[in-house]
């Protein structure tokens, strides 16, 4: 049976037939994970950030079951420590970790490319052009991943995971908990044990290096251009419409590359160009292993490709319509809230958080480096003010669980003195007055978000009380 799917749920369809048992994630994907991208029978975990959501899956995989967790790029970065040594212990069970890279920065602080963390942590890397290979890919990596005793990561962007096509629906495989001794030799990353697994992670390499090269997902398309292209992901779409007739390589393991393929491929065709967003990371392999071709010398280091672009390149037809930028998650991005207002109002030094637009506080921001900066940057501003109170630092209740408060624990031991606004858009499950207040935080004061004559005297108490000090602007239920 065929069915119409945006890629996330085609990535959710796949872990849904490849048996996974736990899939965890950070709560930002709450509203459209739970319902269609786990599948039916897959409880999710929420984690506090992506660092314990990956570790949640390692755990999962460890005990013997097939596990998946969602990252965006950002969360990656966050969750690389736990990803580095996982690529030593093995996994047992089989794990995969998607990741969303931002081609384009449409909803994320900075563009970057993930395939990098595939190549420096030692872990095979899948990327798929659309929703059916999405969850042809999922269930390959499972496969490769209990294969090998290793995780692998599957890369997408925020436009494919925004676009849909037919997807081919199978039934769900019950796997079985697979059975292993846990030992400390594999599992428990002391120095001496490390060492030991890392002859066993190169070893591992080799074996993936061969073993790609004769995987479908890696193949040779020949046309009538003499032009060859080496592509992946989402701009192998882009090449097939902009080039009808070129000679493609489309790649499906962008690590290991399928070097020896490729070679191959480079001997039948004309002059071999490579396009990748956004680093040279194909080219640069392709240079090292001998083999010619162009790349970023055409083709741009940032922001995304598209057909039209690739046109305009290689100059064969008229430039067509530009395309549409992805559909993004429901948000009122445009909105200012009560809160944005009062603290516009004050003519204060907002330090903001990933989620300022999301609370509609975007347009009011003065800082926003990362999630959970915005206690430590209000930390530095009060610090190079000479203490005075100047400036607040901004934030929703999921950052706040996520590292605020860790942060603010940090500000509490350092007597910094800082005011913190919190917007809790929570469910109230988790009960935040009484976290800042254990960790120490005496001035913690709970007001509507709506009432703007409330919100701008307790931020004014704080910032005139000179102690670290805590405003929530609850939501009204």
């Amino acid at each position: 049976m065929k069915e119409l799917m945006m890629t996330y749920e085609a990535i959710g369809r796949g872990a849904y037939e490849a048996g996974v048992r736990v899939f965890s994630a950070d709560p930002a994907y709450k509203s459209f994970v739970e319902k269609k991208f786990a599948g039916d029978g897959i409880k999710p975990i929420w984690a506090a950030n992506e660092k314990t959501a990956l570790e949640i899956a390692i755990g999962g995989a460890v005990g013997g079951a097939r596990a998946m967790v969602c990252l965006k790029h950002a969360g990656l970065n966050l969750a690389s420590d736990p990803l580095f040594a996982s690529a030593y212990t093995g996994i047992n069970g089989g794990l995969v970790i998607i990741v969303t890279d931002d081609v384009g920065v449409h909803a994320s602080q900075t563009e970057q490319d993930s395939r990098f963390y595939a190549r420096s942590a030692h872990i095979p890397m899948l990327e798929p052009s659309d929703s059916e290979e999405a969850r042809d890919f999922v269930k390959l990596a499972f496969d490769i991943s209990e294969r090998y005793d290793v995780p692998v990561i599957i890369r997408f962007t925020s436009r494919l995971m925004a676009s849909g096509s037919m997807v081919e629906c199978e039934e769900r495989e019950e796997t079985k908990v697979r059975a292993e001794e846990i030992t400390a030799s594999k599992y428990a990353m002391l120095p001496s044990n490390a060492a030991v697994r890392r002859r066993i992670v190169d070893e591992r390499d080799s074996e993936l290096a061969e073993y790609v090269n004769g995987l479908k997902i890696n193949r040779a398309e020949y046309g009538k251009s003499r032009i060859g292209v080496v592509c992946s992901g989402i701009v192998y779409e882009y090449v097939k419409e902009a080039l009808p007739d070129a000679d493609v390589f489309k790649v499906g393991t962008v690590h290991p590359l399928p070097i020896r393929a490729i070679r191959e491929f480079s001997k039948k065709t004309g002059q071999l160009f490579v396009v990748e967003e956004l680093e040279p990371i194909i080219e640069m392999q392709l240079k090292a292993a001998g083999i010619k071709c162009n790349g970023k010398d055409f083709f741009p280091l940032h922001g995304e490709l598209s057909a039209s672009k690739l046109l305009e390149k290689f100059k064969h037809i008229p430039l067509p319509t530009p395309e549409r930028l992805p559909v993004r998650l429901p948000r009122d991005i445009g909105r200012k809230s009560v809160v944005a207002t009062v603290l516009e109002k004050m003519g204060v030094t907002v330090n903001g958080d990933t989620d300022a637009f999301a609370i509609g506080a975007g347009s009011v921001v003065s800082t926003l480096l990362c999630t959970g900066a915005s206690v430590g940057m209000a930390q530095g501003f009060r610090r190079a003010a000479g203490n005075k109170p100047n400036n607040v630092a901004l934030m929703g209740a999921a950052t706040f669980l996520h590292s605020g408060i860790s942060a603010l624990a940090g500000s509490v031991l350092n007597d910094d003195g800082i005011t913190v606004v919190i917007s809790d858009d929570s469910d109230g499950s988790v009960d935040i007055p009484e976290i800042c207040k254990a960790l120490g935080i005496k001035e913690v004061a709970v007001v509507s978000d709506t009432d703007a004559a409330e919100l701008e005297r307790a931020i004014g108490s704080g910032l005139a009380s000179g102690n670290t000090s805590v405003i929530i602007a609850r939501r009204e239920k």
